[in-house]
Parts: C-alpha cells; structure tokens; sequence
C-alpha cells in the first residue's frame, strides 16, 4: 500500500508541474499531446497552401494552353488565307480566252471546279470566310467567261447550259452567307403562322405546296432522263430482270479475262511484240489530258512533254513503275508522237545495247518464268518530285490511271510487278485496282482480271535473298 501511494503522489506532482509550466511558459514547454495537436495544424496548413499552389500552377498552365492554342489558330487562319489569295492570283492571271473553242474549254474547266468547290456556311467559323473568297472569285471569273460567250457566240448551244449554272450557284453562294437568316426568319414564320391561322388551314396549305414541290423536281428529273418516263409504262417479261448498274472508282473494269493470247502473223520474234499506241490510242489520250489540265496543274509538271512506252511484249512479266523521271536531254533523244504532244520509247527486250537497267528486268523475267518482260508507267507525267506529282489536280492523275489499266488490258500479262510504295498508294485499296482481300501467298489480283499482282521494291535493287524469294513466288502459279 505504501508503494503505490508513493506512485500516485508522483505522478500527481508530475501533472501538477507540467500544468504550471503551461500557465507560465506558454506552449513551448506544453505536454506532448498539446505538441501534436499543434504540428498536426501546421502539416493541414501546409497541404492546403500546397493545393492552392498547384491550382494556381494548373489554372497559369490552362491559360497558357489556351493562349497558345488561339496563336497557332489564328496562325493557320494566316496561312488557309495566304494560300487563298495565291489561288485567287493565279486564277486572275488566267486570261479568259477569245477563240470559241478555246473558251467552251476554259467554261468546262471552271464548271468543273465550281462545282467541286462549294460554298461554306460563313457562320461556322472564320476559316470558311477564308475560303469561300476563292469561290467567290471562281463564281467571278465564270459570269466573265459566260459574258464573253454570250457576246462572241450567242447561238450556241452550250450557252444556256452555262447560264444555268451560273444562275445556280448564285443561289448557292446566297443560301451559304445568309443560311442563318434564313433559318430564323423561317422560324419565326412558322411561329407566327402556327398562332394566327387555324391547323386545319395549315394541313392543307402544307399538304398542297408539297404535292407541287415533289411534283415540279418529278417533271425535271424525267425532263432529264425521258428513258424513265417509257419504263413507268412497260410491263417487264415474265423472264425479265431489271438490270443492276455497277459504279467502280477510276475505271469500268470488264468481266475475268485470260491470260493467253493468239499469235500474230510474222516470224515468232516479231509475233511477241505488238503496238500498245496502235492507231494513236495512247498519244491522242494524252494530249487531250494535257490540253484539258493545262490551267490547272503547275507548269513544272504540265509544262513537260509525258513519256510514254509504245511496245509491249505478249503474255510477259509486266514491271510497272510509278511515273518517269525528268530529264531534258530526252526531249531531243526519245521519239516524238506523231502529233509532237508526248515522247514514246520502244521495247529493249533482246538489245544487244539495252541499257544495263532494263538489262535486269529482262534477266529476272527470264529466271522467274522464262518469259519476256514489258516495262510500263502508272502516270506520264515527268517529275523527280514525285510527292508534289500526287498533290497536284486528281482528276488529271485518274484519267492517266484510267489510261494505264486500258493498258494492261492490253497486254495481258502473265505477271504484275508493281515498284514502289507510290504505286500502292495510288492503286491499292477496297475501291481501287487492288482489292487487299484478294491476297494470297503474297500476291494480289488486279481487279476485273485475273492477273496475278505483287508489290515490291525495285528488282534491279533488290538484294540476292529477297529477290530469290520473290522468284520463288512467282515459278509457284506460272
């Protein structure tokens, strides 16, 4: 009992001192507890200076995201309009020609592109003001050519045609700046129109424009198709069918073709060669192309006579490259076209003095199959940039495609090489000559044949194992 009698005097006046070194001391000397409580508020302070540092950091960040974000729009705006106004120059310097059919030419280009450059809605954003100057200026340039018609040739027959579609895309041009007032005003009409007159007025005046709505565009479409106008009549054969039409991008490819051919008469060295610009086929082609782009692709490539080959070789490995390269000296070394438009080579298959490039198509073709080779193009167009060739007008690098599968067709080779990823880029895809379902072992069919097709690198810069292999592939189906 004496002991803990004695503890509890002392722990008593333990307590009993620290609360008077409290009372005279402050917290510096305060208990243990008082000390935590104290540090515990400090850490809390801290933290949520901290927060408030990073919120401070995160919303500086945010701004300076915005702010940057605002620079490089506006930056772009700076360049869609620079870009603008240099087309707009160019299409200002382009005089609007005075001989009728050079004028009917230059009226189906613009057409051509005022239908393909809409009007944007200027309420959208600024970038669609940009743009629609160089419709504007399109639009502007068409009504002078149409004047020009209209006083050079009155009675020709285009003219009307072309007066309608300047009509048109006046309205286009109004419907796009004023799409939004449009919208509106219609809106408060119809409010209006809801509130003042009776709904069974409203039924029937919506019911009677409609019918004559879809009336007047039924009459303008048979106007333009009158063939649709007898079918409404004509009762169909118990064995008849409607036919299906069928649309393929860049050309109308025929039903599977074989790969044999018939010899030709004339020794058998001469029958494997036959003329692929027979009768002009390919140089008229071409110079209609040049003629109708000659305004709208840069002289630096429109501005060279295209190259083309002019012999194939029968039931050979066809090797097709992207595009040739330019070189001045071939103006005055490679044979002119009969009408000076384009330059032509022949075939060096079995050339003593071939040169050492198509020396190694000949040998591969022979190694692979036993077969002689034909050396071809994608485009006509000489051009080292070939990057800048595939940027420039689409229209003019489908029609020389259009023009190169007529082509193979021709030649109906046993084998397909194309060379490069350009030619991939050009002809590969779902809709295009090379449909990637038809893989197989590494090879493809070229659509509406049944060519077989590869794309490789380059056989004469192929190294020794790739080029084995591809060999491989090919003995595999000859």
């Amino acid at each position: 009992m004496g002991t803990l009698g004695n503890a509890f005097k002392r722990e008593l006046g333990k307590n009993t001192g620290k609360f008077v070194s409290n009372v005279i001391f402050g917290d510096g000397h305060s208990t243990p507890y008082r000390r935590v409580d104290k540090a515990r508020e400090a850490n809390a302070n801290a933290r949520q200076q901290m927060a408030e540092a990073k919120m401070k950091i995160a919303e500086a960040e945010a701004r300076e995201a915005r702010e940057r974000s605002k620079r490089e729009r506006k930056n772009q705006l700076y360049a869609v309009d620079s870009a603008v106004l240099e087309n707009i120059d160019l299409l200002n310097n382009q005089a609007i020609p005075t001989d009728k059919q050079e004028l009917l030419q230059f009226l189906s280009v613009l057409a051509v592109q005022l239908k393909a450059t809409p009007w944007l809605d200027e309420a959208r954003d600024d970038e669609a003001k940009i743009r629609n100057k160089y419709t504007n200026a399109l639009l502007e340039k068409f009504r002078l050519s149409v004047y020009e018609l209209e006083t050079t040739a009155p009675d020709d027959p285009h003219l009307q045609m072309y007066k309608e579609l300047l009509s048109q895309s006046n309205k286009k041009r109004f419907l796009a700046k004023h799409k939004r007032g449009i919208i509106i005003l219609s809106c408060i009409l119809a409010i209006l129109i809801f509130f003042t007159v009776p709904l069974g007025a409203i039924l029937l005046y919506a019911s009677i424009i409609g019918s004559i709505v879809i009336l007047f565009f039924l009459i303008k479409h048979l106007i333009k198709h009158p063939e649709k106008l007898t079918m409404l009549f004509r009762k169909n054969t118990p064995n008849e069918k409607p036919k299906e039409s069928v649309s393929i991008p860049l050309a109308t490819y025929p039903e599977p073709v074989a790969t044999t051919t018939v010899p030709e008469a004339g020794t058998a060295e001469e029958s494997i060669f036959f003329d692929l610009n027979q009768d002009g086929r390919i140089e008229k082609e071409l110079a209609k192309i040049w003629n109708r782009y000659r305004r709208l692709v840069g002289q630096d490539i429109i501005g060279h006579k295209p190259i083309f080959s002019a012999d194939g070789v029968k039931d050979s490995i066809l090797f097709v490259g992207v595009n040739p390269s330019y070189n001045p000296a071939d103006d005055s070394t490679l044979i002119p076209s009969q009408d000076n438009s384009s330059l032509m080579y022949g075939s060096f298959y079995k050339l003593s003095n071939a040169p050492d490039y198509f020396k190694s198509l000949e040998e591969f073709a022979s190694k692979a199959a036993g077969k002689a080779y034909t050396h071809i193009n994608l485009l006509y167009a000489r051009a080292n940039d070939r990057d800048a060739l595939l940027r420039c007008n689409s229209d003019f690098i489908r029609e020389q495609l259009e023009l190169t599968y007529n082509t193979i067709l021709k030649i109906q080779p046993a084998v397909i090489i194309f060379f490069s990823d350009y030619c991939k880029d050009l002809i590969f895809g779902a809709d295009r000559w090379i449909d990637p379902d038809t893989e197989c072992d590494g090879h493809y069919t070229l659509r509406g044949t049944r060519f077989p097709a590869f794309f490789t690198d380059d056989v004469t810069v192929m190294d020794n194992p790739s080029k084995t292999a591809l060999i491989s592939k090919i003995r595999s189906f000859i």
